[in-house]
């Protein structure tokens, strides 16, 4: 079966302890209010196929009626990466260490031929703007 055709938009969901933070941070990042903005959730449109969320415990709590954090790996020593490709891939790197962002890794040529830069952000989550392929 071919999904290719198939899949509508994408949301990718990831969990913040401090929403008001992350959305302020997000917000000044990617230049864009977001499209739905309430007390446990705010959702960006990336583009018309992609949404970036940002989601309390508190609410997951509320969706899953049970707390599973013992489910998560202790070792895990950081959050989430968002990997975005992107015409303007180093730009976005500097603008997000503007923003506070430490840097991981510079912006540079990688192995797999694209070149992007790292860095995370004040919730442990890792940023990487790559360039387009």
């Amino acid at each position: 079966m071919n999904l290719q055709n198939k899949i509508g938009k994408v949301h990718f969901i990831i969990l913040v302890q401090d929403l008001k933070k992350c959305k302020m941070f997000y917000e000044l990042l990617f230049q864009k209010k977001p499209v739905v903005d309430e007390n446990n959730i705010c959702e960006f449109e990336l583009n018309p196929y992609s949404i970036l969320g940002l989601m309390t415990k508190d609410l997951t709590d509320k969706i899953f009626e049970s707390d599973f954090s013992y489910l998560m790996p202790n070792k895990i020593k950081h959050g989430n990466e968002i990997y975005i490709e992107c015409a303007n891939a180093e730009e976005m790197h500097k603008k997000a260490l503007q923003l506070g962002c430490l840097e991981i890794s510079s912006f540079q040529k990688r192995a797999w031929g694209q070149s992007a830069g790292y860095s995370v952000n004040h919730e442990g989550h890792i940023l990487a703007f790559a360039s387009q392929k």
